[in-house]
């Protein structure tokens, strides 16, 4: 059977991954609902909203590490040249921070929030976006410009390496909350984990782990500190163990491509789609629920619309 490109591509996606990918922006999304869902503790008086709202707190903080760690389980394992890295990746992403920055930055000068000016435009893109939730794009051009390095890491850890990374983690996290809780925090530069260099790597650690006992894995990972790892590692457990029929997975494929164009373009989507939700009678963490879901399902027909279009395509 002869495939072209892009069906080889298509083949070789995980359902868990892209599973993950649509889960990581919902909760992207939730993040930046602020009073209607993200702070609504703040300010409801339902105690059941209260509770709700607090306990989303955390697990919505997992969204980034499990975006990298989806990284790290995608790109670690291929091999390609620096001209090809460079050209492949990091010119196409510098130009999507570039057209996004520059089209958000006169979105708010279009409101009053800034200034048309060169310096400003420049400082928009070069030191702090206008936007604030962009800055994980920068997060992620650093992860590419550390690329090459991470996969030389990978090819020679084993899974005592693994356990010994993820065990520092653990007593990281364990210190941290300790601190807030006791007010004496840990010196930063005993534990020098970032963000770009041990969350990729877990991804690379579970998406290559034996599946031979989905139970145990789902268990063990479910019951770990790290709610990011917990999350990465039980979505794959139960998506091996299910089979999915050919239409919900291209469903899924389908939905976890738009995800990427869903964060770059959230803000605007969100920004119309609360002048429905305000008119909803509900609790108000039901609404917060329908607020972040109606936002997802918007996204996904907005940027798979955008992804017909070819001037479009590269830039969602």
């Amino acid at each position: 059977m002869k495939w072209n490109k892009t069906e080889s591509v298509v083949y070789m996606k995980k359902t868990y991954i892209e599973s993950l990918r649509m889960i990581a922006i919902i909760l992207v999304i939730y993040n930046h609902t602020r009073e209607l869902g993200f702070t609504l503790y703040q300010y409801t008086s339902d105690t059941g909203a209260y509770y709700l709202s607090v306990l989303m707190i955390p697990v919505c903080k997992t969204a980034v590490p499990i975006f990298l760690m989806i990284s790290g389980a995608t790109l670690l394992g291929k091999t390609e040249d620096y001209r090809h890295l460079f050209s492949g990746r990091i010119v196409r992403y510098a130009g999507i921070i570039l057209f996004w920055g520059t089209l958000q930055y006169l979105r708010y000068v279009r409101t009053g929030k800034a200034e048309l000016s060169v310096r400003g435009w420049w400082n928009n893109i070069y030191s702090s976006p206008r936007l604030e939730t962009y800055w994980y794009l920068y997060l992620y051009l650093g992860f590419l410009l550390l690329l090459p390095l991470l996969r030389k890491a990978v090819s020679g850890m084993t899974n005592k390496d693994y356990g010994y990374l993820f065990g520092l983690s653990c007593v990281s996290s364990i210190l941290t909350m300790f601190g807030y809780f006791s007010g004496s925090f840990i010196n930063n530069s005993v534990f020098l984990l970032p963000s770009v260099f041990f969350y990729p790597l877990s991804g690379y650690w579970i998406d290559n782990a034996s599946d031979s006992s989905y139970g145990k894995d789902a268990l063990k990972y479910g019951l770990t500190p790290i709610i990011s790892f917990g999350i990465f590692g039980f979505i794959k457990s139960v998506d091996k163990r299910y089979l999915h029929s050919a239409g919900l997975k291209r469903m899924i494929l389908a939905a976890g491509d738009t995800v990427f164009g869903i964060y770059l373009t959230e803000d605007m989507i969100r920004n119309q789609i609360v002048k429905l939700i305000v008119h909803i009678r509900a609790d108000d963490f039901v609404i917060a629920v329908l607020y972040t879901l109606s936002t997802f399902a918007a996204g996904v027909v907005f940027v798979f619309i955008m992804k017909k279009l070819p001037v479009l395509k590269r830039l969602v």
